[in-house]
């Protein structure tokens, strides 16, 4: 660097015009920058990418009534007082058991366990919803409506086989 003189940021660069001496190459220059190709393919596809993200992003945000947040909030509850079936009951924020039955509006829905037996002792593929006597503070066992067998909390499902025969019946036909 030379001292006491400031250098031009022009300082080194050759225009075209001053090798060739053409008017025409001047004013072609001063249009601008000029894109090849790849940069302009590069630039859509920038473009592109971030439209995705931000529509990736306000659809993982709002709230379509299909979110997960949503669909983790159905549940299946039994009126205490009526039996009748509620399978996607949606809870509220907040909102504990007994839950608000949207017919009467009384406090009286609960969440069943699900009963996969006949009463023939085979399983069958659509399950028999059984409020607990333990959860509404009745005294004794609580038997299936269906089958008459014993229900209990997390009742457990009968065996693959008998599922997998249950399936094979519903497909031939007979139930």
């Amino acid at each position: 660097m030379q001292s006491g003189r400031n250098p031009s940021l022009m300082e080194g660069i050759e225009t075209k015009s001053s090798r060739t001496g053409g008017a025409s190459d001047v004013s072609r220059s001063s249009r601008g920058p000029s894109f090849d190709a790849k940069t302009l393919a590069l630039a859509i596809g920038g473009v592109a990418i971030l439209a995705v993200a931000i529509i990736m992003i306000v659809r993982s945000v709002s709230t379509f009534g299909n979110s997960v947040g949503s669909a983790s909030r159905l549940r299946v509850a039994v009126d205490a007082e009526s039996g009748k079936v509620f399978e996607n009951y949606l809870i509220k924020d907040g909102e504990s058991w007994p839950w608000k039955n949207p017919t009467t509006g009384m406090a009286t829905l609960y969440p069943p366990e699900e009963c996969w037996w006949t009463s023939s002792g085979e399983a069958k593929l659509e399950p028999t919803y059984v409020l607990l006597n333990s959860i509404i503070g009745k005294e004794g066992p609580t038997t299936c409506p269906d089958c008459g067998r014993e229900v209990v909390a997390h009742n457990p499902m009968p065996p693959a086989e008998l599922l997998l025969k249950a399936a094979e019946r519903e497909k031939s036909g007979s139930k």
